[in-house]
């Protein structure tokens, strides 16, 4: 008896190693295939994306020089920016997404908070800047390819089996692009 329940054992082991073994052979090569496709659809976005963000730098420094430096939005753009000028560089495909996001997003909320402050409001650099922030949205072709190309991959790297596989390769979730709408 016990040894029956041994040869089981094994049997079932064995089974699950095999399906484990295809079930990686079957989904890693679409998951990789997805992820070049989004990493590919990135590459035109980063020098529209650098010019739009020394924009955002400017919208920064004025808001430096209306005396907002201390405030928490200008704290978190400075430093995001930061991120940006170290990533812009990098092959970090994902963490320059992020901090693209990260960036779009502080973008709205200083607008918000500038346009909802007598004198922020008032600042002619600072109205300026913004609006030049605002004129320099990457083209929306490459956006919606990337985005696309996004969908795919987490459509690929998405399910219980695919996610297994994607997790042990270490094929992270990644975000699309949301390109804010300033318009100070």
């Amino acid at each position: 008896m016990a040894r029956r329940i041994r040869r089981i054992a094994l049997i079932v082991l064995a089974a699950l190693v095999v399906g484990i073994v295809v079930l990686v052979i079957a989904v890693r090569p679409r998951i990789q295939d997805t992820a070049k496709d989004a990493d590919s659809a990135w590459k035109p976005l980063i020098a529209p994306l650098s010019t739009r963000y020394n924009a955002l730098q400017n919208v920064e420094n004025a808001l430096v020089a209306a005396g907002a430096q201390n405030l928490g939005v200008s704290k978190e753009l400075r430093l995001a920016l930061s991120d940006w000028a170290l990533l812009r560089v990098s092959n970090n495909d994902v963490d320059q997404s992020k901090t693209a996001n990260r960036l779009e997003g502080l973008a709205m909320r200083a607008e918000t908070m500038a346009s909802g402050t007598d004198r922020l409001k008032a600042n002619q650099p600072l109205r300026a800047a913004f609006v030049a922030f605002a004129s320099t949205k990457p083209p929306p072709k490459p956006v919606a390819s990337f985005n696309h190309a996004v969908l795919d991959y987490e459509h690929a790297r998405n399910g219980t089996f695919r996610g297994i596989v994607a997790n042990i390769d270490g094929y992270d979730a990644r975000p699309t692009l949301q390109i804010a709408n300033a318009t100070s």
